[in-house]
């Protein structure tokens, strides 16, 4: 039986394992916060991702083909721009 557990039963387990006897209040909370903030990047970068792969695998060829050009036009832009200096 797979045993599944929630954010905050994972983060003070974490805790627990740290020598949770050994820390101060302060520092307890400070840890919690601190695996609280990277449970939340780690989600929103798999959001993001996710996101970019099924705008990948929806986009029709000619939607893929016109963002080609305009990022190829973007760059070359980008390119003379510097170039003048």
């Amino acid at each position: 039986m797979k045993i599944r557990l929630s954010t905050t039963e994972a983060i003070a387990s974490l805790l627990n394992a740290r020598n949770g006897e050994t820390l101060s209040a302060r520092e307890r909370h400070l840890y919690r916060e601190a695996l609280h903030a990277l449970v939340r990047l780690a989600k929103s970068e798999l959001m993001m991702e996710m996101k970019s792969n099924v705008k990948k695998l929806t986009a029709s060829p000619y939607l893929r083909a016109r963002a080609a050009r305009s990022a190829e036009r973007s760059r070359q832009q980008q390119f003379e721009f510097h170039q003048d200096r």
